[in-house]
This record gives C-alpha cells, sequence and structure tokens, in this order.
C-alpha cells in the first residue's frame, strides 16, 4: 500500500500536465459570425479599451484617453454622451483644484474639485452628434490639484483625482443601425473593411475555394495580415467560408474578401460579373457587397493561382498601396515567390521617426514623462542594445538641479544633467543590458526634472512662476539599436514572435492550417496578430495545408501549425520534436511516440503553444497553436502578445491564468518510464485523471515547473 501511494505521488505532476495539454476531440460547427454580433458596440468603458482605474497625481496632470468612433453607422441628433465617475484626495483645496473635460480639442465642462465630488461620482456630459468623430475621439482631461500643504507638488501621492474603469463613451445610434454607404475605392484600403477606430460590427467573411491552392491561401493569409495591420482595429474579427457552402445569408451584415480564381472560386464571378483579366495578371477589386448594400466585398483574383497571389502581395506592401486607386487594379510585375529568412536575424535599428515619434518638446516644471514604446523581434539575450538620444534644453533652467532620468522596461538606466554643454542639439549615448532587454514590445521612458532658478519662485500659495521658460527638445532622428537574433539552438516562448516575424517581415514563415474552417480562421487570425506587431514594409506571409509543403519549404522555412491534430495532420509530424506530442486520431497528448500512456478531455478553454526545433532542420524552429474554439484562440493570441517568461510551453486557460513552462522532450521520456513501471495502478489512475479540473491542474503544472526543476521538469 505504501509503495501503491508513493508511486501515485510520483506521478501526479505528469497526470496533471496530461490533463491541462488535451484538446476536445469534437470539432465544433462552422458558421458565421453570431447575429448579435452585426449590431455595433454602443459603449467603450476604459475597461473595454483595456484599461483599469486611472490615477493623476501631482499639481497639474493630464490624463488621455482615446474611444473608437461610431464610424460609418448614422448617430441620432441626441442621446450620447460621455460619462465621467471619478472620485478625488480629501485634503485637496476647493478654490485652488479643478478639472476641465475636453473632446477632440474642444470644452465640454469645468468644475471644482471640492467636498460635493470627493468621493465616488458621476458626471455625465451630453455629446451633440457633429461633435463625435467617426475614427478617434480623444477625451482629455486637464487637472490643477493644490493642498494647504503643497502647490503642484509633482507626484506627490496625496494629491490625485480616481477615474474609474467604469467611465464610458456612449453612442446613440439611428433605430436599426444604418450605415452611410461604402465607399470602394482601393486608396482607402482596407477601408470600408476596416478602419482605424471605426466601430465596424460583424466579421470579415474570407470566401475560399472548396479545395484552395497553396498561393490561394498565402493569398487570403496575406490579405489578412494587410487589413489587420493597416485597419489596426480591435473589431478585427474573421470567418471562413468555402465557396461551394456560401449561402447569401452568409453575407448580410458582413464585408467579404473573396479570394481565389474564376475557376477555383465561383463567388469571384457574383461579384465582378462578366469582368475578366488577361493571362498573367493578378487583380484586386472593392465593390459594393451583392449580398448587402451597406457591406463591402474584396475580391483578390487573377487568371492562375500565381497571379492571385500576385495580386494579394501588392496588397500586402506598403510602398506599393500608394499606387493603388479607383475600385480595380491589375497587377502583373510583382515576384510571386515567397522567400525563406537567413539563418541569423539581422541588427535591429530604429530612428524615432520610423516608430511615429516626432520632434517634441516637454515644457513646464511638472513636465510629464515621456515613453516610447517599440518592438524588438529578435533580441539576442547576450548582446547589450544602445539609444542615442539627442536632445537640446532651455538656458534659463537651474542647471545645477535640472536632469534627465532614463528607464528601460520599468528598470532605471542613467541620469543625465542639463548642463550647457547639452543645451544645443547634442548626442547623448544610453546603453542598455541585455538583462531589461525583452522580446516582443518594449518601453523607453524619460524623466524630466526642471527646475528654474529661485530666485525666480515668487512668495505665495500657487503663484505664477512662467514654467514654460523650462522646456527640453528631444528630435526624430534619435535611435535604438540592438543586436540580431537568437541561436538557432535556443527555441523558447519569451522570443514570440520571433522567429515567426523578424525585422524583415513574415514572408519567411508558412503558417500550417487544417481543412476545416475553424483551422483556417485560426491561421488568418494568427497571420493578423503578427502583422499588428510586422514593422517591415512588406505583410506578406506564406500560408499552406501539410500536404502542400515543398521539401524546400519544410527544410528552410519556420513553420507554425495551427489547429487541432484530427484536423490537422500535420502537427503529428511537427509534434516529433516538441515538449508536448500528440495523437492525430484523438487529439490526445502522447508521453511516446507509440501509446497514450493517460489522457483526458479539456472543457474546450485551453489553448497551447509550444515551440522546438524543426523535425526537418535542426537550425530551424517549428511551432504549434493548438486551440478548440474561437475565444480559446482569442485567448493563446492574447497570452502571445503579452511578455513571456522563459519557457518551451505556453497553457492558456483564461486571459487571467496563463502558465509559461519549460519542458523539453526528454523530460517526458523520464516521465515514460516511471510510468511503465507503474502500469499496475493505471485503474486508479484513470479514476483519478477524470475527477481532476483544469483549473487545478493549470495550478499544478505551474507548481511543478517551479519545483521540480533538478527531477527533469525546469
Amino acid at each position: 500500500m505504501r509503495y501503491l501511494k508513493r508511486t501515485l505521488l510520483s506521478l501526479l505532476p505528469a497526470v496533471l500536465l496530461l490533463a491541462v495539454v488535451i484538446v476536445r476531440t469534437a470539432p465544433a460547427a462552422a458558421q458565421v459570425t453570431p447575429p448579435d454580433e452585426t449590431v455595433p458596440t454602443d459603449t467603450f468603458t476604459l475597461t473595454r479599451l483595456g484599461l483599469t482605474d486611472q490615477v493623476a497625481v501631482g499639481g497639474t496632470p493630464v490624463l488621455n484617453f482615446f474611444f473608437p468612433g461610431p464610424g460609418d453607422y448614422l448617430l441620432a441628433p441626441s442621446g450620447s454622451y460621455f460619462e465621467m465617475i471619478f472620485s478625488h484626495s480629501p485634503i485637496l483645496l476647493q478654490r485652488f483644484s479643478r478639472l476641465s473635460v475636453q473632446l477632440n480639442g474642444l470644452e465640454l465642462t469645468g468644475l471644482r474639485l471640492g467636498p460635493d465630488n470627493v468621493e465616488k461620482t458621476t458626471l455625465r456630459l451630453p455629446l451633440a452628434s457633429d461633435r463625435i468623430l467617426p475614427g478617434i475621439n480623444k477625451v482629455t482631461m486637464n487637472f490643477v490639484m493644490n493642498s494647504e500643504e503643497t502647490c503642484g507638488a509633482i507626484n506627490d501621492p496625496a494629491i490625485f483625482t480616481r477615474v474609474y474603469r467604469e467611465t464610458s463613451m456612449h453612442y446613440q445610434y439611428v433605430a436599426g443601425f444604418p450605415q452611410k454607404p461604402p465607399n470602394t475605392d482601393l486608396a482607402l484600403f482596407p477601408y470600408p473593411l476596416l478602419r482605424t477606430g471605426y466601430t465596424r460590427a460583424g466579421s470579415i467573411v474570407f470566401v475560399l475555394p472548396d479545395d484552395p491552392s497553396q498561393e490561394e491561401l498565402s493569398a487570403a493569409a496575406t490579405a489578412s495580415a494587410a487589413i489587420a495591420r493597416v485597419g489596426n482595429s480591435p473589431n478585427y474579427r474573421v470567418t471562413v467560408v468555402p465557396a461551394g457552402s456560401f449561402q447569401a445569408e452568409s453575407g448580410r451584415g458582413h464585408d467579404l474578401v473573396v479570394v481565389g480564381t474564376a475557376r477555383s472560386n465561383p463567388i469571384v464571378g457574383r461579384v465582378l460579373g462578366n469582368q475578366s483579366f488577361p493571362a498573367g495578371t493578378g487583380a484586386l477589386r472593392m465593390a459594393v457587397s451583392p449580398f448587402d448594400r451597406e457591406r463591402a466585398a474584396l475580391v483578390i483574383t487573377g487568371e492562375s493561382n500565381e497571379t492571385v497571389l500576385r495580386a494579394a502581395l501588392a496588397l500586402g506592401d506598403r510602398r506599393l498601396r500608394p499606387g493603388l486607386s479607383g475600385d480595380t487594379a491589375t497587377i502583373t510585375e510583382i515576384s510571386d515567390r515567397l522567400e525563406a529568412f537567413p539563418l541569423r536575424a539581422p541588427n535591429v535599428r530604429f530612428a524615432f521617426f520610423e516608430l511615429g515619434v516626432s520632434n517634441m518638446t516637454v515644457t513646464g516644471i511638472f513636465a510629464p514623462s515621456l515613453t516610447i514604446n517599440f518592438p524588438s523581434l529578435s533580441p539576442d539575450l547576450t548582446a547589450d542594445a544602445q539609444v542615442r538620444l539627442i536632445l537640446s534644453h532651455s538656458p534659463v533652467m537651474d542647471e545645477k538641479r535640472s536632469s534627465l532620468r532614463f528607464l528601460f522596461n520599468g528598470v532605471a538606466l542613467t541620469s543625465v544633467g542639463l548642463i550647457p554643454d547639452n543645451r544645443e542639439r547634442t548626442a547623448v549615448d544610453i546603453l542598455i543590458p541585455q538583462r531589461v532587454l525583452r522580446p516582443g514590445i518594449n518601453s523607453f521612458q524619460v524623466d524630466f526634472n526642471h527646475h528654474l532658478p529661485p530666485d525666480d519662485n515668487p512668495v505665495g500659495l500657487c503663484g505664477d512662476i512662467a514654467p514654460e521658460r523650462a522646456w527640453t527638445t528631444i528630435y526624430d532622428d534619435s535611435t535604438i539599436q540592438i543586436q540580431g537574433g537568437p541561436s538557432p539552438e535556443q527555441p523558447d516562448v519569451s522570443y514570440f514572435p520571433y522567429p515567426f516575424l523578424q525585422t524583415q517581415g513574415m514572408f519567411g514563415t508558412v503558417l500550417v492550417s487544417g481543412k476545416s474552417p475553424e483551422s483556417l480562421r485560426d491561421c488568418l487570425m494568427m497571420a493578423a496578430s503578427l502583422a499588428r506587431r510586422n514593422r517591415s514594409d512588406i505583410d506578406a506571409i506564406g500560408m499552406a495545408f501539410g500536404e502542400q509543403l515543398t521539401g524546400e519549404q519544410k527544410q528552410n522555412f519556420y513553420l507554425l501549425a495551427m489547429g487541432r491534430p484530427t484536423d490537422n495532420a500535420f502537427i503529428k509530424d511537427l509534434s516529433r520534436t516538441m515538449p508536448l506530442r500528440y495523437e492525430s486520431t484523438s487529439d490526445r497528448v502522447l508521453l511516446d511516440r507509440a501509446s497514450v500512456r493517460a489522457a483526458v478531455k479539456d472543457a474546450g478553454t485551453l489553448g497551447v503553444y509550444e515551440v522546438s526545433t524543426s523535425p526537418f532542420n535542426a537550425q530551424r524552429w517549428g511551432g504549434i497553436i493548438s486551440a478548440p474554439t474561437l475565444e480559446s484562440m482569442a485567448t493563446i493570441l492574447q497570452a502571445l502578445e503579452r511578455p513571456r517568461d522563459r519557457g518551451t510551453v505556453v497553457l492558456a486557460q483564461s486571459p487571467e491564468d496563463i502558465r509559461d513552462v519549460r519542458l523539453l522532450p526528454e523530460n517526458l521520456e523520464a516521465i515514460v518510464k516511471k510510468q511503465q513501471r507503474a502500469d499496475l495502478i493505471m485503474p486508479a489512475l484513470t479514476f483519478a485523471i477524470g475527477a481532476i479540473t483544469v483549473g487545478s491542474a493549470g495550478w499544478w503544472v505551474y507548481s511543478s515547473s517551479r519545483l521540480r526543476s533538478g527531477r527533469g521538469i525546469r
């Protein structure tokens, strides 16, 4: 009995791991976005924008919020409003503390911060429809806050106003949600499918051939990437419908992207009519959808598979898109070949203007911090990086006390005095140690410590000291430089989106899909997720079914397989060198390559990402993303857009429950041997597994990955 108990305890981590990583066997039914999602969002809270409570601290802070606009939906003349929910410090002096609220630079209201609103208060401000922009609407809150002890004390935590996450923008649409007729000029791409800041209900329905070629699949993935990147909207949702299953109701309330030749996809002809194109020519056409006159249909076509891809590559190239105009464009002289990435990623160098940052002058004694976010797509974790900041500053400041402080990803690096030597345009080099550099989005912050000479400060509470005389300018040709990518022998989830996205773009990656609409949808959403972090000029990316891959592609491209093993047989091939292995006939994890030792079915809410060296080339990486539902796919994609810990597997049960686990294939082989010695107790194990919940399993995987570092799992 004692032996049985010891054996059960030793096997528990492995069993729990299996309980977490199994993907639901039963495929979900293909469907277009549910009808209620065809109704536009009418209320945007800070929570919906991804924000928590916001706190304004100090003497003269400013809070800015950016709300999506109503897009092409028509607003009623009245009924729209901005609702601010706030409270503030009880020590504020009402006669010296106030707040103004602006919408798109125009005043909405001003009020005192005093006893009447010290507790949680709701302020609803009616908005005239002609004051609301169809795209981004900027709400600015300007604070002046003082107490008896201080006057405009910067960063004094006792001087604050809290704006609660329930603060919202509400739009009152015209009954029936009518829209303006779509504009089909390709120069506005990706509008009317998507536009930055525009509210857009429904999904974009990709209508693909029933048996698409690799070129047609790559054209769809490239189009999805370009739409998502240029549109830059949280409303981006995708549904895939095979042309043979497409019905008129599939297009109602949704925009369409129709991909393929007229021979392979009959919906091309239903949108274009009798229009045809010369041999060797690809074509793009933006038209009013024949299935919904308030929606658009983008057709990506040509007389051959190669020209279909050629048309999509023109759409995915920001250097060529400005040349598109009118509702139709023909493409003739663009290469239709996607090339593999070089083995090692090149160095990364960004000028601030390439990150969308213009020359900026920061003014005032209580100047806010400046934060610049930038991508590091392929950092070498053994090399330092460098920022070259080019600046100048006011000559009338107190140069004995004025300085700049630099932080990188929240870590203080160094400070620089604002002295006579750097009054005029001067380069200041800041070393970034590799220990604070991370893959994905990095944050460079500048804190301004401005002071005027003491003799300039008047006596008395809240006097005017002309703070605009204190300023620092940072120039847009400042640069950030980072060494190139990691060794090919070091696969790790912390590098994601590298190697599938690199500084050159995504064209050296192939997304490997299953045949179901769900797996195709997942690939298109993955292309969009990568593209939103792409900083190259080209949004091209490859996509194929496993059996369509050539030997050269398996050998030289980075392969990312999407979907369930029962739908995507290539997952089993790719998992030969992965930490977790799958059985293609059951969606179950294999502890070895021959048999299933233990497995349970998950409730269908878990997303899994794993990475390892490719079985086709040890100098390349491969990855698998497996998620059974649209919700679980959204969860794992959201998890991968955050900074990752070191590991080889990411488990995402929910946005709040994400685990990074370090597992290697040899670790699992060791677990198999332990399990083989305990075959006599498998019935008891099977019963125990059935009683385990996914939530507790996730916790045990997390714990075991930390506690068993000396025993194979670390």
